[in-house]
């Protein structure tokens, strides 16, 4: 590590090591340790990691005036990062290349003085910009419609109004918007429309902040999607939402943070791209209430994470072909639909029931009539018998039952070990077989004596 003298008032050293940076206090051993080795004797490559590693820009460009040595070098540094602390913006222009700049406005700059710093930045081939503005407005600058370097955006609290119509970012991958609102009901995906490679998009919101989705329009699109962040957003209901997902048409990750103010009672996601999905969603406790709040889910998932517990309501239209991951939470869950047509989806159902100690209600389907050719791995019956079946499951619907092995050990499981169920509805596509299915569900043991068995 280097001790670096910064000519700022009060005066102070900056110790400078490969990784982090650090302000100190200034001793006699220190003294010591900036005579060997000369710092002015180093490449310029490394001259540049210590420039670019000092905390501050004021500290970076302050520090070019120790020796004539530097001059030049400094001038490269290419993470750059202006805070209203200091007062002077023009030594922006002496930098020759800038591939990162964060600009932090906490006062009132007009829009042009705005537009010109970023406008440096695109002419010295900026890739990430970010803009801090503490809630302010923000005219959208026209010259990054003409950067073909700019990779990564971050808007963070920032009031956007409109999106001039010949605007766009037209090599822009990596998208972060961070409680940023919206005066039309459209700027939003206005937006987004206007990045047309775009590949990562992190959408975050607080408490405080507006409803960030509140249309949809048709023609809204985000063809090169690939991973999607929702973090406690507020959309305008669950038709926003759905429109949202359906325009990505190759999203292959999403994650998902629901708030309480997020106005979507089911959130759907139909994404047959998509190969993986995280869930967080924490609303406090759950008051009972008449309506559905939850999640249907039709994506053939490869990655799982649900963590859940405000849900009552779960909805697999399309099996995951993942494992059923570890620690996974959803006590709250009344209302469980699952597809039978992968070969997991029996030990699937065994997991969700060990985590939903209240599931009042199972429906089973074969949702699609061609079935996969994944192998059928055998039911692995639960060692101790689920909570909700021992406390809460009042009603069984399998539909399209077709009598297999696998689905004969269910059905046995369940109706021997549900005491609190009322019916269970079987019905079939196989009419051939109708009767001889019928006997053999007849033959079932049923612990519960309040128990209907209805055939379809």
């Amino acid at each position: 590590f280097f001790f670096v003298c910064v000519p700022s008032f009060p005066f102070r050293l900056v110790r400078v090591e490969l990784g982090f940076s650090e302000t100190v206090s200034e001793t006699p051993a220190d003294k010591n340790i900036m005579e060997e080795p000369n710092i002015n004797e180093l490449p310029d490559d490394l001259i540049l990691k210590i420039f670019s590693l000092l905390p501050m820009f004021k500290e970076n460009v302050a520090t070019h005036l120790l020796s004539k040595r530097w001059e030049n070098p400094w001038k490269l540094v290419s993470d750059v990062m202006f805070d209203d602390d200091y007062e002077s913006y023009e030594s922006l222009v002496t930098f020759l290349i800038l591939e990162r700049l964060h600009l932090k406005l906490s006062r009132n700059y007009l829009d042009s003085d705005i537009s010109f710093w970023v406008n440096i930045a695109v002419n010295r081939s900026v890739r990430k910009l970010r803009i801090h503005m503490s809630g302010k407005t923000l005219k959208l600058p026209s010259c990054l419609s003409t950067c073909v370097t700019l990779k990564s955006l971050i808007l963070h609290a920032i009031n956007i109004n409109v999106v001039p119509p010949r605007f766009h970012l037209l090599s822009l991958k990596s998208l972060h918007l961070l409680s940023v609102n919206s005066s039309g009901d459209e700027t939003i995906p206005s937006l987004l429309q206007v990045c047309p490679v775009l590949e990562y998009l992190v959408v975050n919101q607080t408490k405080d902040d507006d409803v960030m989705f509140k249309v949809v329009p048709p023609w809204f699109c985000l063809p090169s999607l690939k991973s999607l962040h929702l973090l406690s957003i507020k959309f305008s209901g669950d038709e926003a939402l759905a429109k949202l997902l359906e325009g990505c048409e190759v999203l292959d990750n999403l994650v998902v943070k629901r708030t309480q103010d997020d106005n979507v009672m089911i959130f759907n996601i139909n994404v047959p791209s998509l190969k993986s999905l995280s869930v967080e969603n924490f609303k406090g406790k759950r008051a009972y209430v008449e309506e559905n709040h939850g999640f249907v889910i039709n994506a053939p998932l490869e990655k799982l994470n649900f963590k859940d517990t405000f849900s009552n309501f779960l909805k697999f239209e399309h099996m995951p072909k993942t494992p059923y991951p570890s620690g996974t939470i959803s006590p709250c869950i009344d209302h469980l639909e699952l597809c039978t047509c992968s070969g997991g989806w029996a030990n699937l159902l065994a997991s969700i029931l060990n985590d939903a100690p209240r599931l009042r209600s199972l429906k089973l389907k074969s949702q699609h009539r061609a079935r996969y050719n994944d192998p059928m791995n055998l039911w692995n019956e639960p060692t101790v018998n689920p909570e909700c079946l021992s406390t809460h499951l009042e009603i069984l619907e399998w539909r399209q039952y077709e009598g297999t092995e696998q689905e004969r050990n269910v059905a046995a499981y369940v109706l021997a070990n549900a005491t609190c169920l009322k019916m269970a509805t079987f019905s079939t596509r196989c009419r051939n077989k109708y009767h001889r299915m019928l006997k053999k569900l007849k033959k079932l043991k049923r612990v519960s004596e309040i128990c209907q068995l209805v055939f379809e």
